[in-house]
């Protein structure tokens, strides 16, 4: 696909002005074995962001699903569900001043487990709970860097898609100081328009090389991964 991004760039530059060029592209397994699917996801990405193409298939799927489960389904497990409330601890010695959460779904770590300990915002794509609109995939071009001195998610990295996964460390990396995750390794039962919830299932060393390549440290604790970028 790379190629096919570099033959897309020189035909813009000699098209017509009337001649349409569509660009198309995908990721799966093996293309990831003769291409660097990060670096493509983030040329699609930035292209959707400037809208100069629209997003086709899973990605905008995506934000469908969780749109349709807060919507339509309305699961108690994802109006109700606080995955980081045993986080306080870590949290507190962490002694943030202003925490983000991203993925945060109802909204209740930082509503009921944060309350008044400090300043916490919720970020989603979905459902009326979060304080801010964000998707972590696109970028968030409202927040600065290192805005936070915390950023959290909670069960919320699995829900994204292989191509997503270090485009979401480079952005909490941006905004925060501090991390805090908790990642679930198992794949959902659940399936929601024809797709699951988790496209990214993998073991926790193999999730601990990942956040590694961009934290200075990196500790665990009854099942979260935290540190510094």
């Amino acid at each position: 696909m790379s190629s096919g991004i570099i033959v897309y760039e020189y035909l813009k530059k000699i098209k017509e002005p009337y001649d349409d060029i569509i660009l198309l592209g995908f990721t799966s397994e093996l293309a990831k074995k003769f291409h660097n699917d990060d670096w493509e996801s983030r040329y699609f990405r930035s292209q959707i962001k400037k809208n100069i193409c629209k997003s086709i298939g899973c990605y905008e799927n995506e934000q469908k699903k969780y749109i349709h489960i807060y919507d339509k389904l309305k699961w108690k497990s994802y109006l109700n569900g606080n995955h980081g409330k045993k986080a306080i601890n870590i949290v507190k010695n962490i002694k943030p001043k202003k925490i983000i959460d991203v993925g945060c779904g109802p909204n209740l770590f930082c509503k009921e487990t944060i309350g008044n300990y400090c300043d916490c915002l919720g970020l989603d794509f979905a459902g009326d709970f979060f304080d801010i609109y964000g998707d972590i995939c696109v970028g968030f071009d409202n927040i600065k860097d290192k805005e936070y001195d915390l950023v959290t998610a909670f069960d919320f990295m699995e829900h994204l898609l292989p191509s997503c996964i270090h485009q979401a460390l480079r952005e909490m990396k941006r905004i925060s100081k501090h991390f805090i995750l908790k990642i679930d390794y198992h794949q959902s039962i659940k399936v929601v328009m024809g797709s699951t919830l988790h496209p990214t299932v993998k073991p926790k060393k193999w999730w601990k090389e990942q956040i590694s390549e961009y934290c200075s440290s990196i500790q665990e604790k009854e099942g979260f991964f935290y540190g510094s970028w």
